[in-house]
């Protein structure tokens, strides 16, 4: 990942871990949810924050080659919490209202189902 990227990546990774502590996450969780972004930001080599779906199946159907299911489904949610909650709210200096999610971001998320 460019320097570009990775300053990118490093206020939405803080803001991950904020988030999940404000949530009072147990540690084993905080750091389940940390190599998964870490790990996506690894597999396509930029900020997470902006894949697109085909990126995202792409990156699970790599995941499952050497990865269980229960990997599979701990990172998909990794994802959806990182997109959901620390990207949009880094971006927005808030979280959603009401839990409220932008179409586009809904529509990444979902997209396959």
């Amino acid at each position: 990942m460019n320097a570009t990227e990775q300053t990118r990546l490093t206020p939405l990774y803080a803001a991950l871990l904020r988030a999940l502590l404000l949530q009072d996450k147990a540690e084993k969780t905080v750091e389940a949810y940390a190599r998964a972004i870490r790990r996506s930001a690894d597999f396509f080599d930029r900020c997470p924050d902006e894949v697109t779906a085909e990126d995202v199946q792409t990156y699970f159907a790599a995941l499952l080659k050497f990865h269980s299911w229960s990997t599979v489904k701990l990172d998909r949610c990794d994802l959806a919490f990182f997109y959901l909650k620390s990207a949009i709210r880094a971006r927005r200096g808030r979280f959603p209202a009401h839990g409220r999610v932008p179409a586009e971001t809904k529509s990444r998320l979902c997209r396959g189902r």
